[in-house]
């Protein structure tokens, strides 16, 4: 009998920053040690490295992270040249114990901090380092294609937007008062560290003592940690954060009904990489959603100060946030200063996923670039659509099954895995154990699992049949329809038919309501149809499916993108060249809308395009 595995979180970098060793000297084994359990103090990751190559390979591997990177022992002129300008790479610090090792060279690159004799004055400057780091590190959503226009409302959105909405969503209205599994994984990644070891024993025992604003405002992993989660959309982990993200903002929302808000300009300086400055350079006019909770100042002279020490960073552009509220908004926005003991000014902190009209930037004589923002609820109507379509998909009382259900719809397949897995844990009833066994299984599927798919697949199917408390032929369909597409993955082509048959049977009893499970059922048919060469047939079944779905689903539903596309396919085979690539395009134009650029289905999609054009221009 199957049994599902325990879920566990696949998270691997918890914070914004990984410091590098590169220490090609290492004579003094005790005092190599000292020195690791003393940067472990200050970050959370220490990657040590004795071969320059190796060191060089992992600093192009990293995406997310920032990186600062120590050097010690024999100083490589060559690998500070190579490694100098990796993207990632923040800052270089030269670590020479007992006396300064100067090299004429150094000069020549400005990523390099400082030489530091002592471990202590090193942590020191990481410390400082790594603090400024954390600040400049936003997360936020260019809705390209957003400048207003006189003869549309509308505001196309990266479709990463809606995405982040359903998240918050999902976290925001479900209750859930637990916090012992953010507690354990905390007490897990933070093994070693003195101070965050403390800091996770006392906001176990003392939470509600203060105010979610006070803990976030603590210099200690818990802000780092949230807010690289929501920069990166790392959604397993920001699941373990859920109850302290939704008190934070619910403490925002709080303070704002209390407060008196007029017309207000706030202030943010900042450093940002310089490609991150140029997507909002260029969309002016646009829309900016900025995923993090965010931090700003009425002190318009702190935050130019904050400006001007980004100049030293040659890799990023000092920026000067100007954000004009008014006193009518529903976006959480709330002063906070008396609830953060560590502000000395007056802080306004805006809740994750505000969304900023880019005004005009301007660039002052001292290279300091003013961004102005103004707040605003504007949504595109299609993406608004969609959104609330999903958003009733998402809206079980088991949070992990729609958590499970956004991954699924992302395409984080091993993501979705986790969260459906961890969903079944909790669930007693075989309906609501039939229903998430058939969820493992289409992610198992996806991630190249296909025996443990269909174990799971025939569990579901198994509890179906086997309940006596309840009429469930019609909801047997679809797990016979998930059968039929495995065996029909597998080129098993009589056994995916043999379930399609089953499937058809059991949707077509009086009273069946699964439209969208029917429009499938006919998109799958039609694929084995076109492989047959049954070409009028299979598009018989697809117009049937494409009916359907523009009847029951919003305009810009991938679903409707992948019913385009198999209709594009049967024409690439019909020979149908200009007829493949306009319904191909049609799908291609709704993936975009409504997917992130990395979703697998509009990879699929455009290499089918290229595909088409090139047949095309050969015939």
């Amino acid at each position: 009998m199957y049994k599902p595995e325990k879920a566990l979180p696949k998270v691997e970098y918890v914070e914004n920053v990984l410091i590098i060793w590169l220490n090609q000297s290492m004579s003094n084994r005790l005092t190599h040690e000292i020195s690791i359990n003393q940067l472990k103090q200050v970050a959370n990751v220490i990657k040590i490295f004795s071969d320059a190559e190796e060191c060089e390979t992992f600093i192009h591997t990293v995406k997310d992270e920032k990186l600062l990177v120590i050097l010690s022992g024999n100083i490589d002129k060559n690998f500070v040249s190579t490694v100098h300008s990796a993207k990632q790479l923040e800052l270089i610090y030269i670590f020479s114990p007992g006396r300064a090792k100067v090299e004429s060279w150094f000069s020549q690159y400005s990523e390099i901090q400082g030489i530091y004799t002592t471990m202590t004055s090193l942590c020191e400057q990481l410390t400082k380092d790594i603090k400024k780091i954390n600040y400049d590190l936003i997360g936020f959503t260019v809705m390209e294609g957003s400048v207003p226009n006189t003869t549309s409302k509308s505001n196309p959105q990266d479709a990463t937007f809606m995405y982040d909405h359903l998240f918050r969503n999902i976290v925001l209205t479900i209750p859930d008062e637990n916090m012992q599994d953010m507690f354990e994984f905390c007490e897990q990644q933070y093994r070693g560290n003195v101070q965050e070891e403390k800091f996770i024993k006392i906001i176990k025992t003392k939470y509600t003592s203060h105010t979610p604003v006070w803990w976030y405002s603590q210099e200690m992993f818990l802000y780092r940690m949230m807010n690289k989660a929501l920069r990166t959309h790392q959604y397993d982990l920001l699941y373990l954060l859920r109850v302290f993200i939704r008190h934070l903002h619910q403490e925002i929302t709080t303070q704002q009904k209390c407060q008196s808000i007029v017309l207000k300009t706030l202030f943010r300086g900042q450093g940002m990489d310089k490609d991150d400055f140029e997507r909002l350079r260029t969309n002016e006019g646009g829309l900016v959603s900025i995923s993090n909770f965010f931090p700003t100042s009425v002190n318009r002279d702190a935050a130019l100060c904050r400006a001007r020490e980004a100049r030293k960073n040659k890799k990023k552009v000092s920026i000067l946030m100007e954000i004009k509220i008014n006193g009518n908004t529903t976006i959480p926005v709330a002063n906070m200063t008396g609830a953060n003991p560590h502000s000395k000014e007056e802080e306004w902190l805006f809740s994750t996923g505000s969304i900023f009209r880019v005004g005009s930037l301007k660039r002052l004589p001292d290279r300091i670039w003013v961004v102005p923002l103004i707040l605003t609820d504007n949504e595109d109507e299609q993406l608004d659509a969609l959104k609330d379509y999903f958003k009733k998909t998402m809206a079980d009382r088991n949070i992990c099954l729609n958590f499970g259900s956004l991954m699924y719809q992302l395409a984080s397949w091993s993501k979705s895995e986790y969260f459906f897995l961890k969903a079944l844990e909790s669930e007693t009833t075989w309906q609501r154990r039939s229903v998430l066994l058939n969820n493992i299984g289409l992610a198992k599927e996806e991630l190249g699992k296909p025996d443990e798919a269909l174990a799971c697949y025939f569990k579901s199917l198994e509890l179906k049949l086997n309940a006596a408390d309840s009429d469930n032929t019609a909801d047997i369909a679809s797990t016979y329809n998930n059968i039929a597409t495995l065996y029909h993955g597998q080129k098993i082509i009589d056994r995916a038919m043999e379930y399609y048959e089953k499937a058809i049977e059991a949707s077509s009893i009086a009273g069946y309501k699964n439209e969208g499970l029917v429009a499938t059922l006919n998109t799958n048919v039609a694929t084995i149809l076109t492989s047959q060469g049954k070409y009028a047939k299979a598009l018989e079944k697809c117009k049937k499916a494409l009916a359907i779905r523009l009847k029951t689903l919003p305009a810009i539903h991938p679903a409707i993108a992948t019913t385009y596309a198999i209709i594009a396919n049967i024409m690439y085979n019909m020979g149908s060249h200009v007829k493949a690539i306009e319904y191909i395009q049609k799908a291609i134009d709704i993936d975009q809308l409504a997917l992130p650029s990395d979703h697998p289905q509009l990879i699929l999609h455009t290499n089918n395009l290229s595909i088409y054009k090139q047949h095309l221009s050969n015939s």
